[in-house]
């Protein structure tokens, strides 16, 4: 159990950390309270539950008025989220396909894609030769924003492993073998967003509008 803000109940749900009982696969109470005892922080972590277009849309769409978000980052865990379906590879193409359509008619003057595990989905064949084909034609389109690197000897990527560790030491099994099937409460098509003053960022390269 943990403490939570309900907005819509069943579909959208913010989690604000302090788990009172363990949880089986379940990473934003953990994550809020891995803010909270290591920074100080009280953030609340959202959840969208895994549902179709238009419940998503309208979760979206209150989250926005609720904080009144002015940017949202949608943050992908690899590069699938740019593939166009016609690549030498397979991807995931349905769930990511859900958020960027639910962002898509939402009021909100700045949206971005951001990329941050270029080379990290080997047994989903991504080819990545197909998304650096698709970076290059990000840039022509004058929609790509640029890439960096995190390494281990930087702040900003310490404190990255630092909460991913934190949650993978806290919750009850790994999200390799559960983050398919989870409790739809737990569950995000967005993966995880957190919410400071007016942004919304979904859960930590490259960038394209």
């Amino acid at each position: 159990m943990s403490k939570t803000e309900k907005i819509i109940p069943n579909l959208l749900i913010g989690a604000r950390g302090e788990v009172e009982v363990p949880l089986t696969y379940c990473p934003e109470p953990y994550l809020a309270q891995w803010f909270r005892d290591v920074h100080g922080e009280a953030v609340t972590i959202w959840m969208f539950a895994n549902t179709g277009a238009l419940p998503l849309i309208d979760a979206y769409k209150t989250l926005v008025e609720h904080l009144a978000i002015d940017a949202i980052a949608l943050v992908d865990g690899g590069v699938d989220s740019i593939m166009r379906g016609d690549g030498r590879a397979r991807a995931r193409l349905s769930r990511i396909a859900l958020s960027l359509i639910a962002v898509e008619p939402l009021d909100v003057p700045v949206k971005i894609l951001a990329c941050i595990g270029f080379g990290t989905e080997v047994e989903e064949a991504v080819c990545h030769y197909s998304a650096l084909e698709n970076m290059a034609a990000l840039f022509k389109a004058d929609a790509f924003y640029g890439s960096c690197a995190l390494v281990k000897q930087m702040p900003a990527f310490q404190q990255f492993e630092a909460a991913c560790r934190y949650v993978w030491g806290t919750t009850q099994a790994p999200p390799a073998t559960s983050a398919r099937g989870s409790s739809p409460r737990c569950t995000a098509n967005s993966a995880i967003i957190r919410c400071t003053r007016s942004t919304a960022t979904s859960c930590p390269s490259s960038c394209h509008r």
